[in-house]
C-alpha cells in the first residue's frame, strides 16, 4: 500500500514542507518598502486582510461619530496611507511569477484616478467631481481592466525555487 509521502504527483512531494519562519512586526515594516525580492501570496492577502481590519473599525467609528466630510476626509487618509507600500509588495510579488515589476502600473494607474476623484470632491465638492466623472467615464473601463489584471497578476502562483529575482520566499 502506497503512502502519501511517495505517491506521485502528491502535493507534499511537489512542495514539502519548509518551515520558513513568520515575519516579525517590524519586519514587515521595513520590507514595505523594499521592492527587490518576492513574496508570497499569503503576505499580500495578509497586509490587505490587516487593511481591512484598520479601515471597517474607523469607517464604523467615524460615519458614527463625524459628519461626512471629515469622516470621508479621513477614510481617504487612511486610504492612501495604506496604500503606500503596496506597490512595492506587488511588484514582488510580480517577482515572484518571474514577471518585470512593471507591472505594477496598472494598479498604480487605478489608483490615481481614485486618488484625482477624492481629491476633486475634497476641494470642490461632490458637483465637481460629478462633473469629472462626465468625461472619464471611458477611463473607467481601462481601469476595470487594469484592475482585474493587476490582481490575476498577483496572485498567480511563485516560480518554485530561485527565479532572476532571488531565491523562493517559501523556503
Amino acid at each position: 500500500m502506497p503512502t502519501t509521502a511517495n505517491v506521485r504527483g502528491n502535493l507534499t512531494e511537489l512542495h514539502p514542507a519548509r518551515a520558513a519562519p513568520p515575519l516579525g512586526p517590524w519586519q514587515v515594516v521595513r520590507r514595505s518598502f523594499v521592492p527587490g525580492g518576492r513574496s508570497t501570496r499569503s503576505e499580500l492577502i495578509g497586509y490587505l486582510f490587516a487593511c481591512l481590519m484598520i479601515t471597517i473599525p474607523l469607517s464604523f467609528v467615524t460615519g458614527l461619530a463625524l459628519n461626512h466630510e471629515a469622516h470621508m476626509l479621513i477614510g481617504n487618509a487612511v486610504t492612501v496611507l495604506l496604500a503606500v507600500p503596496l506597490p512595492a509588495l506587488l511588484i514582488r510579488r510580480y517577482h515572484d511569477s518571474g514577471r518585470s515589476g512593471a507591472w505594477v502600473w496598472l494598479a498604480v494607474l487605478g489608483f490615481t484616478i481614485w486618488l484625482t476623484r477624492a481629491a476633486i470632491s475634497t476641494a470642490w465638492g461632490m458637483n465637481a467631481r460629478l462633473s469629472f466623472d462626465t468625461w472619464t467615464w471611458l477611463i473607467d473601463w481601462a481601469v476595470i481592466v487594469a484592475n482585474l489584471a493587476s490582481v490575476m497578476l498577483a496572485l498567480l502562483p511563485g516560480t518554485a525555487g530561485a527565479n532572476r529575482f532571488g531565491d523562493d520566499p517559501r523556503g
